[in-house]
């Protein structure tokens, strides 16, 4: 098995922002993002654990854990149920929270690098860094690329725009966008318990959610 992590940034340093628009997530969102209860039970197959209407019978805690960092212009937030696959939606919706621009990064088995930049609910930004195979094997969305957005609202130069584009592996392609915007983005929140430098860097938060 190869290397998977997936986090979402937003482009601000405003703390009391991002925890404002993480509230209104873990509101909309939090019967998914809140990690679920481990219990003895949990460990049989979930498929013989079913509810009566047929449904998949999952206890999850009432709260959703977020990890946060700051660097740059930009907030890191990581979460459990960030994959890939999973994490860009969370930043579309995130996105309609805050005005300012939500990106998220998916990596998986060294196979693709998805980098997505949201705004207002919408796409400003999707590339796939992955070998042409990879199209058709992930099915993977529609790219779209608005240079005149990345230089003028997120800051990055044209010139390091096409050096991110050049790059040529999902690896390649992680450090050279940490490089362009100054924020690791080589991280996930499964790596945080386990790693006390990274305890001290990212900030734990616990934010109630809304029952469903």
């Amino acid at each position: 098995m190869g290397t998977k992590f997936a986090n979402l940034h937003i482009q601000t340093q405003n703390r009391q922002l991002v925890l404002d628009a993480l509230q209104k997530l873990s509101d909309q969102a939090g019967h998914v993002l809140a990690k679920p209860i481990l219990r003895d039970t949990n460990i049989l197959d979930p498929y013989i654990q079913r509810k009566e209407k047929g449904s998949l019978s999952r206890e999850n805690e009432s709260h959703v854990t977020y990890y946060m960092h700051q660097s740059g212009e930009w907030t890191t937030v990581l979460n459990s149920y960030f994959e890939w696959e999973t994490v860009s939606r969370v930043g579309e919706l995130l996105s309609m929270f805050v005005v300012e621009p939500v990106m998220t990064v998916g990596f998986f088995d060294e196979d693709i690098f998805e980098w997505t930049i949201f705004q207002d609910g919408e796409v400003r930004c999707r590339k796939y860094f992955c070998g042409t195979w990879a199209e058709d094997e992930y099915k993977l969305e529609p790219e779209t690329m608005d240079f005149a957005f990345l230089q003028e609202v997120v800051g990055i130069k044209k010139a390091g725009i096409g050096q991110l584009l050049a790059s040529g592996s999902p690896e390649q392609a992680v450090n050279q966008l940490s490089s362009l915007i100054g924020v690791h983005v080589w991280i996930d929140s499964s790596w945080v318990d386990h790693d006390p430098e990274l305890i001290k860097k990212y900030a734990k938060v616990d934010l109630g959610k809304e029952k469903f």
